[in-house]
């Protein structure tokens, strides 16, 4: 059921009702308990997840990913943290109402740090507003990324089937990406699509140049 990527890193993954593509979850372990990124619920989960540690912390990139969050939240009796700017709207319709607000630079259980990532198309027009969450060893993304089977790197929209403008969206959140997130080269997660390992900077920089 879990899948872990490395000795602290695990993920898993079930059909998103409402899209032709995958949700992912992952889970962390940290000193006290276990830390959730985005999780959706899957049968069992909630024995699997209490055998390998306690529940501590659930975290949220992004409004789009409520998923079974407020479920596991309550279930474990732990903290739902959610972005501050997040669409409250959004939020109500995955019965997530009074989570742990967290904004730009807050210092997340795990050693997670928030970075927030606004993306826009040329006309400035609003694209993307995500949060994500970085550490030494890895960098978790809500929709902004994602590793393809193959080894490569999406960049959203890629990996969402039916949406237009694809080139000119990429170059958007790679800039943005790029501009908000100094660090050296780590484990990638994403909230749809497959680990990448490598360096996502130098990816983003060669999809940049290419496209332009």
């Amino acid at each position: 059921m879990i899948t872990w990527i490395t000795d602290a890193i695990g993920r898993w993954t079930t059909p998103d009702p409402e899209e032709e593509l995958m949700m992912v979850g992952h889970v962390m372990k940290a000193d006290d308990g276990l830390v959730l990124v985005d999780p959706p619920v899957i049968p069992d989960l909630p024995r699997v997840l209490a055998s390998v540690g306690a529940v501590r912390a659930i975290i949220l990139t992004t409004h789009d990913h409520t998923r079974g969050s407020r479920y596991l939240s309550d279930l474990f009796s732990c903290p739902l943290y959610a972005p501050v700017h997040a669409d409250r709207g959004r939020l109500q319709v995955g019965r997530v109402e009074k989570p742990v607000w967290y904004e730009d630079g807050t210092h997340l259980p795990g050693g997670l740090v928030a970075r927030r990532i606004v993306v826009t198309v040329p006309d400035d027009r609003p694209y993307m507003d995500e949060m994500s969450l970085e550490r030494s060893d890895v960098l978790f993304v809500g929709d902004l990324l994602a590793g393809t089977l193959g080894g490569t790197l999406a960049v959203c929209p890629e990996q969402f089937p039916g949406v237009r403008q694809v080139e000119e969206k990429g170059r958007a959140v790679a800039g943005a990406l790029l501009a908000s997130i100094s660090s050296p080269p780590r484990l990638v997660l994403a909230g749809h699509g497959w680990p990448f390992s490598g360096n996502w900077q130098a990816e983003l920089t060669k999809r940049i140049s290419e496209e332009t």
